[in-house]
């Protein structure tokens, strides 16, 4: 079941490709192996410690998924995969909400892609254009401004808030 979840979490990815999070925490003593990934992506915020994402080593899954990473790329397991070691939930129905959430993601990047303003932009500033409260700029383009919302309620399931 463990390589299972593994294959599913490497292939997914959204929590180091900026979907999910904008940076991840680390230990100071961590410090040295996240700054072999890449110095600059070091942040430091009251004491404690992020590298910022996207990850440099996603690039569609994760490439060093069989290396040394940082603690919390081990042990970070979304909602979906965690009530599937927890007994609560089918592999099945942790598959069915992260490939929702793929294709979701997908066609809000072809979409975005055919707007000049957001041809650029990466899922996470998309996003960034409905939270916390929805950007003007937005409005005219319907069909992205609706698909965004929906991908919010899905992301909701993954990360696993109300």
């Amino acid at each position: 079941m463990q390589t299972e979840l593994s294959e599913i979490c490497k292939e997914c990815g959204m929590c180091c490709d900026g979907t999910l999070f904008g940076k991840a925490p680390i230990d100071e003593y961590e410090l040295k192996l996240v700054q072999y990934f890449d110095s600059e992506s070091i942040t430091e915020k009251e004491g404690k410690f992020y590298f910022k994402h996207p990850c440099i080593y996603f690039d569609s899954c994760c490439t060093v998924y069989d290396k040394v990473r940082p603690n919390i790329c081990t042990t970070y397991f979304c909602s979906p995969l965690k009530k599937v070691q927890q007994g609560e939930s089918e592999l099945k129905d942790a598959q069915e909400i992260i490939k929702k959430a793929l294709k979701y993601r997908s066609e809000i990047l072809v979409i975005a892609s055919q707007i000049e303003i957001y041809k650029t932009f990466s899922i996470s500033q998309l996003l960034k254009e409905v939270l916390p409260i929805i950007n003007e700029r937005i409005k005219p383009h319907h069909e992205l401004w609706l698909k965004l919302i929906g991908f919010q309620s899905i992301l909701a399931k993954i990360i696993g808030s109300k």
